[in-house]
């Protein structure tokens, strides 16, 4: 799973060997740190090739298919409509999520890498906190486009954004506000099958009364559409739980409202992977109004 953040990580660190005069030492440096971890890690199983293989295949699932169940991520969405795994074998499922996984995250790392390059020798301290601010930005965009293109997704998988998306809470406090709601409507299904619904909707009041109520600090400073369509997208949630709930799905479509539930989800998530890539390629010519609204906030 650390593979969603590992663009965004070498990229940054690709931009550092650029920052030093000793940046090719630093680049072999790196890249050797990185050979003997691996070397450590398999170091029990190295004198085995089939064990080798087993490591790699449950790293990599791929007999398993595109995915296994129903997650909000564009494959499943696609295939309500285009069986893909009908069309296509397992190699041309495979090329085509990881082209499209890398097309997805390629925008930001490469933003990533270039103003982390453009900075080099300025360590003032507001440059320093913009690259921090940015690498936050592409670990999200990374880790949200290897859940929505990648090779056999899991539901639980969200989590990996997210946890970016929370380091950026205070820069952004009602997107990441929708987006932990989103993440967490998006696992009911996986949460239902373990048992967890009590969990699941303590959670969610919770953290709705916390950070989505009308008297709170954020939502003073949510642009009104916003709040609106935070609104009203927390009612088609509640809604699709209130028809699992009380109304029977047709035999025909037994996971009707799971599959709601993903596509509902996903076509969120897609609009969240283009407003932080916006946010992020904005970042350093963002004007001085969004600092004053931190401060502002913080001081509530």
């Amino acid at each position: 799973m650390a593979l969603y953040y590992a663009p965004a990580v070498f990229f940054f660190l690709l931009a550092k060997c650029f920052q030093s005069n000793h940046g090719f030492m630093l680049f072999i440096k790196l890249g050797l740190a990185v050979c003997l971890t691996f070397g450590a890690m398999l170091s029990p199983w190295i004198q085995s090739p089939d064990q080798l293989m087993q490591i790699l295949t449950r790293i990599f699932p791929v007999a398993r298919g595109l995915y296994e169940d129903k997650v909000a991520n564009i494959w499943c969405a696609v295939n309500v409509v285009f069986k893909l795994r009908s069309m296509y074998s397992i190699d041309d499922l495979l090329l085509l999520a990881t082209v499209a996984t890398a097309l997805a995250f390629a925008p930001s790392c490469i933003h990533l890498f270039v103003v982390v390059k453009r900075h080099a020798g300025k360590p003032l301290p507001a440059v320093r906190d913009n690259i921090v601010r940015l690498l936050n930005y592409s670990l999200l965009n990374s880790s949200l486009a290897f859940f929505l293109l990648s090779f056999q997704v899991h539901e639980k998988s969200i989590l990996l954004p997210l946890a970016p998306a929370l380091l950026l809470i205070d820069d952004e406090p009602w997107a990441v506000n929708w987006f932990f709601q989103t993440s967490l409507f998006s696992m009911y299904p996986l949460l239902f099958k373990d048992g967890l619904v009590i969990p699941y909707v303590v959670m969610a009041v919770g953290w709705s009364v916390l950070r989505s109520c009308p008297v709170c600090p954020a939502d003073k400073q949510t642009p009104r559409v916003v709040f609106v369509l935070q609104w009203l997208t927390t009612l088609v949630m509640v809604a699709l739980h209130a028809a699992d709930a009380f109304i029977p799905p047709p035999a025909s479509l037994p996971d009707i409202y799971v599959v709601l539930n993903a596509v509902f989800s996903c076509a969120m998530f897609v609009m969240f992977l283009l407003y932080f890539n916006y946010r992020q390629f904005t970042l350093l010519s963002r004007p001085s109004a969004d600092q004053a609204l931190i401060n502002k906030l913080k001081a509530e």
